[in-house]
């Protein structure tokens, strides 16, 4: 257990293009440059290397089309950086049209099942909702209204409603009530006291429920049958099109590699220089390879020379651990690692640890326990609570809703990518285009715009698009995105209440196992501690699990539809001709405006 020890090496040549000498050290892989020659160079300017966003975006393919976007080794083979960058262009494009259909469909899907599971309580109703809501003096609240409250209705006969119920499914009565124009604030107030929940009817549905019903039922077969059809992404990229990408990769890692160490060369009187460490064992192995390179000569510092003559210079540190103290390395690069030449404490945090994770789980120890956490373990507890809370998650959601929460993971784990000022600055940046050269001069200027919200909603603009289409496509999408989220966050919302709820089942399940051995008083204090261990996985689950996830999620989705917000206002700002300066302060007053107005803000529609 130590540290590799490290050998600083001089490399130099003729002034000619250092090329070669650069792909040898990347192919090796064991060189570690010095860091002085990248300050000096940076001080002079450096170039962006083109690689990198290229192989970030060709690896984004890869996993889209369904490939694995691990490097493989680089086997030799040139591509030409304009042809490879153009397929991967188009490519990408291709996936990104093909996603964008795919959210909609999804969305589509989701505003579906929630109505039909609005609708279903309504199949009572024999009556076309489109004539209903065409009452010219009369204004229709669809609903449901809890039990207790719905009994309460008869001590409002004095007042100017009607309700008419057509389901009950135990807590709630389905249904809608009419009231006249000229009262209907004071009876929606005396119904929002009885707690009724208003439904909104969507503008799709049409005539009877049942026929709505059948009607969503037939687009929702049609939308399946689609989003099948996009699942299958060979007719973009066959296997072979997929392995040429991760060649494609693995190249442009290469090239990155070469380009990135190019800022480390220093070139002084027709002879280019470039310093850095390589470890004692890999020594050799690289003069060997720097032999194929004319006029090139590497030379070893010695050891005073590489590390106490040079005080600014820090070799990189290498821990090297047999296979007992290796998986421990972690925790040192977690705090991180010591000095060149210090001790590797590695070996120390290896015993440590294992001691100190027996000593917890060992109940034989007598008075060196600091806490048994085998008393928290539980199976059948743990079947009870997080098997009882999926069953009623599946019953209470769609499937679909399961296979998305690696992306709440994600979502939640990695950071925000949405900067209100970074959306107003492009807007603003748009409006200055299109001011000074018109909008079909945004056209070029939007094949770079990662967004895609943004890129399709300008595209409306370019390709002139009423506005008041524009308008609508827009709102629908932020409808859209609000539901969606909204129904990702109720999954979490329900699995919250749903925890504490089966740990009670649990408890009382523990209890009355507890209440056939009271003729054993031995057996009463541990049947006890399990019960109330099931209690406590449920408030784990609840408070430490899901809740947290559902208010980051809630976070989530208040950053992405501020901004989106922001385009929509902006795009149709572009298209009405504005100055891009009141375009900017515009979007700049709406930020405070929608923090203080998003916690009343409602998802559905209101078709009075």
């Amino acid at each position: 257990m130590g540290m590799v020890k490290m050998k600083h090496i001089n490399i130099y040549g003729p002034e000619q293009d250092p090329q070669q000498t650069l792909e040898v050290l990347a192919k090796l892989a064991c060189f570690h440059p010095d860091k002085d020659a990248e300050r000096i160079n940076a001080a002079a300017g450096a170039a962006e290397n083109l690689y990198t966003p290229l192989l970030a975006s060709t690896l984004g393919l890869i996993k889209d089309v369904g490939g694995d976007p691990a490097l493989q080794e680089y086997r030799g083979r040139f591509f030409e950086y304009g042809a490879v960058k153009d397929e991967v262009e188009a490519l990408s494009a291709q996936v990104a049209e093909r996603g964008k259909r795919q959210a909609e469909i999804s969305a589509k899907l989701a505003t579906y099942a929630q109505t039909k599971t609005q609708l279903y309580h309504l199949t009572g109703l024999h009556t076309s909702v489109d004539e209903i809501f065409a009452c010219k003096y009369l204004k229709v609240r669809f609903g449901r209204i809890p039990k207790d409250s719905y009994l309460k209705l008869p001590y409002y006969d004095d007042h100017s409603f009607t309700f008419s119920e057509y389901d009950f499914d135990g807590e709630y009565y389905w249904g809608m009530y009419f009231v006249p124009e000229s009262h209907a604030k004071e009876v929606d107030d005396i119904f929002a006291n009885l707690y009724f929940e208003r439904m909104w009817v969507p503008d799709f549905v049409h005539g009877t429920p049942q026929d709505a019903l059948a009607q969503i039922m037939t687009q929702e077969s049609e939308l399946q049958a689609e989003q099948k059809e996009l699942d299958n992404m060979s007719d973009i990229a066959a296997p072979a099109d997929i392995e040429r990408l991760r060649e494609y990769a693995s190249w442009l890692n290469y090239e990155m590699q070469i380009f990135d160490m190019r800022k480390y060369v220093i070139t002084l009187e027709h002879t280019y220089y470039i310093s850095g460490y390589v470890p004692e064992s890999d020594v050799e192995r690289l003069k060997q390879g720097l032999l194929m390179v004319h006029g090139v000569k590497a030379c070893e510092d010695d050891e005073a020379d590489a590390v106490d003559g040079a005080p600014d210079r820090q070799p990189p540190v290498k821990l090297k651990n047999n296979w007992f103290a290796r998986p421990f390395e972690m925790f040192i690069t977690m705090y991180g690692l010591p000095g060149y030449g210090d001790l590797d404490p590695t070996g120390f945090v290896a015993v440590t640890y294992a001691l100190l994770f027996g000593i917890m789980f060992d109940s034989g120890t007598g008075g060196f326990i600091v806490i048994n956490l085998k008393s928290f373990f539980d199976l059948p507890s743990i079947v009870v609570v997080l098997g009882g809370v999926i069953a009623a998650l599946m019953v209470s959601f769609p499937l679909k809703c399961f296979t998305r929460i690696p992306r709440h993971l994600k979502i939640i784990l990695l950071p925000t990518k949405y900067n209100p000022q970074e959306y107003i600055d492009q807007i603003v940046e748009l409006a200055t285009e299109a001011r000074i050269n018109g909008l079909l001069s945004l056209e070029e200027k939007l094949k770079d715009t990662k967004d895609a919200f943004l890129r399709n909603s300008m595209m409306l603009v370019v390709d002139a698009v009423e506005p008041e289409k524009v308008k609508t496509l827009l709102e629908t999408e932020l409808e859209y995105l609000d539901e969606r989220h909204a129904q990702d966050r109720a999954f979490y919302d329900k699995a919250s209440a749903y925890s504490p709820a089966f740990g009670m089942l649990g408890t009382l399940m523990g209890l009355i196992n507890l209440l056939k051995t009271l003729d054993d008083p031995d057996a009463i204090a541990p049947a006890m501690a399990l019960a109330l261990v099931t209690t406590f996985y449920g408030t784990i689950l609840s408070n430490l699990v899901f809740t947290p996830i559902s208010n980051k999620l809630r976070t989530r989705h208040e950053e992405e539809y501020l901004c989106k917000m922001l385009i929509a206002e902006g795009v149709q700002a572009i298209q009405a001709g504005d100055n891009p300066r009141f375009i900017e302060e515009k979007l700049t007053r709406l930020i405070p405006a929608f923090l203080a107005e998003k916690s009343g803000r409602k998802s559905g529609r209101d078709r009075d």
